[in-house]
């Protein structure tokens, strides 16, 4: 039975950033003795990347925020020097394999690129793997050359894991053709990003196109079956398409389907239906000179409050801080505000802010670059977008697809929607874990190897990313988490876990 060390689970962005700062760390010790074995597990075709930078992200799939604030601050020269010198490589491919969509990028940002005004470009998020595959496979060729350690990778699933006797742990790990074999470690660390997307109906089987995950198998091969689909569909009133939820998903793929003259062509109707009945906001250039809080100024003079009064108000501010766009710097202001006036509270009552109510505030802040934002005024201005803010209750089969039936917000009533869909899209978050699709989450959580924290989306850990002693956490699945390192709503962004990585790989080298 093979037998490792440290075991990564997963190879996207929370376990690429950590093995980074492992063979760092080891360069910077080169006598360290013994060699630590390291093993890396992974499911997909690709290492180092991840969904979101890697080939199941479409090639013209944009960061959220600007590329200033987007990468972490001490890594930005090195970030900025390595995008600029492999441009004259990075361009042609770009061209040659992005479409309309690229050449309008290009267009608009080229200069701001060779004239480094960061600080305004959205890059596509294809560009951040490229650059973590480039540091990775730096540090791992040095690291063989310079013998650091026994490094090795697996392509399969792991389904369980399991503690033993002697402290250390025994992983399941299933092959492609369904081949289960065990392997023993003495530290492992759980990286395998985003829970899986909730399943919200069964259409899989019917004449409609029915996408779960856009990133499976791909974006870009979910866009060609929507086009397909809606080619197929004979009477244009009736080529629309269906988006469930408004998370980041739904604004990238109005941008990929607008940017897409054919796709964009072919398409009657996107309909959206959402509790918030909104998409992101379009970010705020200007900064305002000043941040007024007069609920969160009210609630403190008084003295008195509690988490509900202490949510409200920053909720009343922060629909102030996005009139006329997402002001970040007014949002900052707030969000710190609240913090500070979250120290007298108890406990439990900071736990239940980073776990739960802040998600609630994040939704309001929710903000998309220029080029996201563009596409959604254009197919608005087209008629060929509407928003519904409502509960999606079920599908309702019709002649040419299906109809939506939602629980309006203004009035409660049930309502089936007049159009029928051909495609339906489903952009909602993720199960609880305790029910979660994935075979591993599900067990580490009703084998009581770990707990969900109050979030239930996330797992609960110690300072030390513990979640059971040397079985460790990185990644999303920290979101939720309050201790006196994470503390952190949501760990979906680049930075904060390249920033946290350091601490991580100090644990697993220890001892």
């Amino acid at each position: 039975m093979k037998s490792t060390d440290i075991t990564l689970i997963g190879s996207g962005t929370a376990a690429t950033v950590t093995l980074i700062q492992l063979f760092q760390k080891l360069k910077n010790d080169p006598e360290k003795q013994p060699k630590p074995r390291i093993l890396v597990i992974e499911k997909s075709e690709e290492l180092w990347t991840g969904v979101p930078y890697g080939y199941r992200s479409s090639i013209n799939s944009l960061i959220i925020t600007s590329v200033h604030d987007f990468i972490n601050e001490e890594e930005k020269p090195e970030f900025y020097s390595w995008f600029q010198g492999d441009l004259a490589d990075w361009v042609p491919f770009y061209k040659k394999n992005g479409g309309e969509v690229a050449e309008r990028w290009l267009q608009a940002n080229l200069n701001w690129i060779e004239t480094s005004q960061w600080e305004k470009i959205y890059i596509p998020r294809s560009i951040y793997g490229r650059y973590l595959k480039h540091k990775v496979n730096k540090l791992l060729e040095e690291g063989k050359k310079l013998n650091l350690a026994d490094f090795s990778t697996i392509k399969a699933e792991v389904t369980d894991i399991k503690p033993l006797e002697d402290g250390n742990y025994e992983i399941t790990v299933e092959s492609q053709e369904g081949i289960l074999s065990k392997l023993v470690t003495k530290k492992v660390v759980v990286a395998t990003g985003s829970a899986p997307v909730r399943k919200i109906c069964s259409l899989e089987d019917g004449p409609v196109l029915y996408i779960n995950d856009i990133y499976e198998p791909s974006i870009d091969k979910n866009l060609e079956t929507i086009r397909k689909t809606l080619n197929n569909t004979s009477v244009d009133k009736d080529r629309n398409i269906l988006f469930i939820g408004s998370n980041a998903s739904v604004i990238e793929m109005i941008y990929l389907m607008e940017g897409d003259s054919t796709l964009s062509r072919l398409i009657n109707n996107i309909t959206l239906v959402s509790p918030s009945g909104a998409l992101p906001h379009p970010t705020a250039e200007e900064t305002l000179s000043e941040h007024p809080l007069p609920n969160l100024d009210k609630l403190s003079t008084a003295g008195s409050y509690d988490i509900d009064s202490l949510v409200d108000a920053a909720t009343e501010e922060i629909r102030l801080a996005m009139v006329g766009g997402a002001h970040m710097d007014y949002v900052a202001t707030i969000i710190g505000t609240t913090l500070k006036m979250l120290e007298s509270l108890s406990e439990d009552d900071q736990r239940a802010f980073i776990a739960i109510h802040a998600i609630r505030l994040r939704n309001q802040f929710r903000r998309a670059g220029s080029e996201y934002i563009r596409a959604v005024r254009i197919m608005e201005n087209l008629n060929k977008l509407k928003i519904l803010k409502g509960k999606f209750q079920k599908m309702v089969p019709s002649e040419h697809g299906v109809s939506l039936q939602y629980e309006a917000a203004d009035s409660g009533s049930a309502i089936t929607h007049p159009l029928a869909f051909p495609v339906v899209i489903n952009c909602t978050g993720s199960d609880d874990l305790n029910i979660s699709a994935s075979r591993l989450l599900y067990n580490l959580i009703n084998n009581k190897i770990c707990r969900m924290n109050l979030s239930r989306k996330g797992i609960e850990v110690n300072e030390h990313f513990e979640a059971a002693p040397h079985l460790y956490i990185f990644g999303p699945l920290l979101g939720g988490n309050k201790n006196k390192l994470i503390h952190f709503w949501q760990l979906e962004n680049a930075a904060r876990l390249t920033g946290l990585s350091p601490h991580l790989a100090d644990e697993l080298l220890a001892n």
